[in-house]
């Protein structure tokens, strides 16, 4: 008899081929079409093994799922995971630190240019038949050179700093765990306080999980 591998995910159809392909052979998947909660609801009451994604699971989720002894969550994030719940049952909670790194950073530095460059309004613009060249000379800005402030120097932060470093930006972190002054030479960053990051930076980007200790922080 196999394990029951709850996917609570909604995924692709190409998503679902490739976990089928390497995990179908061990584990009886199970996958959700929807985040209806009573779907989500029956789908870990049978679980073994829950792949959380971006679900919520509450209480009354691990509660009522006899079988569960491990969440796994994409990502790093578990604000959506009630943690006392799954510590009051012996469930173990993993997380995937560092596999989404990589496009995460290239997202941000995407939104970085989108933002300065004014990409957005441009595309609307065009699409309006109007094409605004004398108005962004006067709006749209260049990432080279700015003062970029990052929030949680986490694995995504160290990865965008790589990123930026092809732009000649001038660096500043905040983070709780302030790194070693080796590895702040190595990335080419100065830390700062939070008050000081915020009053020095052109442009910040936060990169830290959602806790009780994080919200409202910007």
């Amino acid at each position: 008899m196999k394990y029951v591998l709850s996917v609570l995910q909604v995924c692709h159809e190409e998503e679902r081929k490739f976990i089928d392909r390497e995990l179908g052979g061990i584990y009886d998947i199970r996958y959700t079409t929807s985040y209806d909660r009573q779907e989500h609801l029956d789908l870990a009451a049978a679980a073994d093994f829950i792949w959380a994604g971006g679900a919520v699971l509450d209480a009354e989720m691990i509660d009522n799922a006899p079988r569960l002894k491990v969440i796994h969550k994409s990502g790093i994030g578990v604000d959506k995971i009630d943690l006392n719940a799954a510590r009051a049952r012996g469930v173990k909670v993993y997380i995937t630190a560092g596999a989404n790194a990589v496009p995460v950073s290239e997202m941000a530095l995407t939104l970085m240019l989108t933002v300065l460059r004014r990409f957005t309004y441009t595309d609307a613009s065009l699409r309006k038949g109007k094409w605004p060249k004398k108005e962004l000379g006067g709006i749209s800005q260049h990432l080279s050179g700015k003062t970029i402030g990052i929030v949680g120097m986490g694995n995504i932060g160290k990865n965008l700093v790589k990123l930026l470093r092809g732009f000649d930006c001038k660096i500043l972190y905040h983070d709780l765990c302030r790194l070693t002054p080796e590895v702040e030479r190595s990335l080419g960053v100065t830390y700062k306080t939070l008050d000081e990051l915020v009053a020095n930076s052109e442009v910040i980007s936060l990169h830290v999980p959602l806790t009780a200790e994080t919200k409202h922080m910007i």
